[in-house]
């Protein structure tokens, strides 16, 4: 099972509306990232453990970020490290940012599995060490989700 599959997009795609002001105000300027895609790259940070900069590039390099996210590859028009940090903290200050990592983190056994790490001697074949870790280890080892996006949720944008 995918977890597009998993999760009611439509219903996270509606708590984030009104995000920006200017859908309210429907005023000039350039049209803004879509919210969702915005989120859904949000959630890849934090899965993956990447910095803003990071983020901006592995979006430009990997097809599953683009998959996911729904940005289309065709226009070449990705959100660059400012605008990643800038959703960010729109999503802290409509404080939108637990909320949604709640809702997303409620199916998360369902979507994360385990991976396996095995030594095998290669003249006999035989099977010396087998490890398994849950597949989310990285995020278990840091610090908690409030915690982090405290400390990055009024981060200063370049």
């Amino acid at each position: 099972m995918k977890l597009h599959e998993l999760l009611d997009w439509a219903e996270i795609a509606h708590k984030l509306k009104g995000l920006y002001k200017r859908e309210a105000t429907h005023g000039g300027g350039p049209e803004p990232y879509a919210p969702l895609p915005m989120f859904k790259l949000m959630l890849l940070g934090q899965w993956h453990g990447l910095s803003d900069t990071q983020l901006a590039h592995a979006l430009k390099v990997r097809l599953d970020f683009v998959v996911f996210t729904g940005f289309e590859p065709d226009d070449g028009s990705f959100p660059d490290a400012t605008t990643i940090c800038r959703f960010r903290n729109r999503l802290v200050a409509a404080k939108l940012d637990q909320v949604l990592l709640r809702r997303v983190n409620e199916g998360k056994d369902a979507f994360f599995g385990y991976r396996g790490y095995s030594a095998v001697d290669t003249e006999d074949g035989y099977v010396e060490h087998v490890e398994a870790h849950p597949a989310n280890q990285a995020e278990v080892m840091q610090n908690t989700t409030e915690q982090r996006s405290a400390g990055r949720g009024d981060a200063q944008c370049p």
